[in-house]
């Protein structure tokens, strides 16, 4: 259990900082992450979350149709939730938003110190908030149940 738990957040980890350097986040990643939270399943019952995640899917197509985040955060986000149990998944979706929003404040002050309009063209690594919850609530929930 202890090592799926290191592969997660080794995979995570290696996500948020090919974010920050790229703005990009890759499909073998997705896949791989994709694969750990099936083995969780190993250990817990938790096929009411697939519902859950079909929803967390077509949000995310119709957030993303309007440019407010990038495919790869919504795909990031969706995968999580495979193994997040669904008494958890409003705190995960509120501490993203909680997380995202003093990503914002230091890009903010970031793109005062630096060029703002180079800041906003490449916009927010939102990886680092999705995966830090997800590091976070993944564990919660395996062990939990």
């Amino acid at each position: 259990m202890w090592l799926t738990f290191a592969l997660i957040w080794w995979f995570l980890i290696k996500i948020m900082l090919v974010d920050v350097a790229r703005r990009t986040v890759k499909h073998s990643d997705l896949f791989c992450l994709t694969v750990l939270m099936l083995i969780t399943w190993y250990w817990r019952n938790n096929i009411a979350v697939l519902g859950y995640s079909l929803i967390f899917l077509i949000a995310g197509f119709l957030i993303f149709y309007f440019n407010l985040i990038g495919a790869g955060d919504i795909k990031l986000m969706v995968v999580l939730t495979l193994a997040i149990n669904t008494e958890y998944l409003m705190i995960f979706i509120f501490g993203i938003l909680f997380l995202g929003g003093i990503l914002a404040i230091f890009y903010l002050f970031y793109g005062c110190l630096t060029d703002i309009q180079r800041v906003k063209e490449r916009g927010l690594p939102y990886t680092i908030p999705i995966a830090v919850m997800g590091a976070f609530f993944v564990p919660l929930s395996v062990m939990g149940s």
